[in-house]
C-alpha cells in the first residue's frame, strides 16, 4: 500500500480522524445501501422468493459499510486493525443473502437436490470465511476479497446467467451488468489509481462502488416485480 496517496488526518480539538475522504465515500456507499433497504422494506411489493434476501443484502451492507468507514477507516488511530473484521463480518452476511435471493430465483425451476446442495453450500461458504477470520493469521483484507469474489463471481453471476440463459427471469440481466460493472472499482483499488491524496484510489473505488449497489438495486427491483407474460 502507498501510504502517500492516504488522505491526510483531521484534528477535531484533540480528537484525530484518520482518512476523512475515505470516511466520507465509504458512507456514500453505505447511505445507497441504507436507502435501496428502505426501498424494498416500504415500497417494492413484496410476494417474490427472493424480496427478503434481497433486502436483507442492503441492509447488512449498509450496516457493514458504515463500520468500514468509521471503524476500518475514521477511528484507525484508537483502533488496531483487528477492529476491521467487525465491517467484514457484517457485510459477508449482507453477500451471502444476495446469493440466497439469486437462488431463489431459480426455485421453481432446478432439481430440489441441486437447491439443496446450493443453500447449503452458501452455509458452509459462510462459516468457513467466519472461521478464517477469527484467526489472526487469516484475518487479512486478501482474505476478504476472496470471499467477496467467490459470492459474487462465483456464485452470483452464475446464477443470474442461468436465469437469463434459461428464460427463468430476463430481469437476471440487470445483475450481470451490474456485477459488470464492479469491475471498474476493483481494477481502481487493485491497480491504486489515485488522482490526489484527497481523492485516491480508495476513495474513487468507494463512489464506483456505490453507482455498482445502486445498479444492483434497480436490478433486484426489477426481478422481484417481474410477472411471466403466462403469469398474467
Amino acid at each position: 500500500m502507498n501510504e502517500d496517496i492516504l488522505n491526510p488526518s483531521l484534528f477535531i480539538g484533540n480528537i484525530e480522524w484518520r482518512e476523512p475522504m475515505t470516511t466520507l465515500t465509504d458512507m456514500v456507499m453505505a447511505l445507497v445501501a441504507l436507502w435501496a433497504f428502505y426501498q424494498f422494506h416500504k415500497k417494492i411489493p413484496k410476494g417474490h422468493a427472493s424480496h427478503p434476501f434481497f433486502r436483507n443484502y442492503f441492509i447488512f451492507m449498509g450496516v457493514g459499510m458504515t463500520c468500514a468507514a468509521w471503524i476500518g477507516h475514521g477511528a484507525q488511530a484508537y483502533l488496531s486493525f483487528d477492529y476491521k473484521a467487525i465491517g467484514w463480518t457484517i457485510t459477508s452476511i449482507g453477500f451471502f443473502n444476495l446469493q440466497m435471493g439469486a437462488l431463489r430465483v431459480l426455485k421453481s425451476r432446478i432439481n430440489p437436490v441441486w437447491f439443496w446442495i446450493f443453500n447449503w453450500t452458501f452455509v458452509v461458504q459462510l462459516v468457513v470465511y467466519w472461521i478464517l477470520l477469527s484467526n489472526s493469521e487469516t484475518r487479512t483484507f486478501e482474505i476478504a476479497q476472496a470471499s467477496t469474489g467467490l459470492s459474487v463471481m462465483g456464485w452470483v453471476l452464475p446464477l443470474s446467467l442461468y436465469s437469463v440463459a434459461k428464460k427463468i427471469n430476463p430481469k437476471s440481466m440487470g445483475i450481470v451488468l451490474a456485477i459488470s460493472f464492479a469491475i471498474a472499482p476493483a481494477v481502481v483499488y487493485n491497480q491504486q489509481i489515485s488522482i490526489h491524496k484527497w481523492m485516491n484510489y480508495h476513495d474513487i473505488s468507494h463512489l464506483l462502488s456505490a453507482i455498482y449497489v445502486y445498479l444492483l438495486y434497480r436490478a433486484c427491483k426489477m426481478i422481484v416485480e417481474y410477472k411471466p407474460v403466462n403469469s398474467i
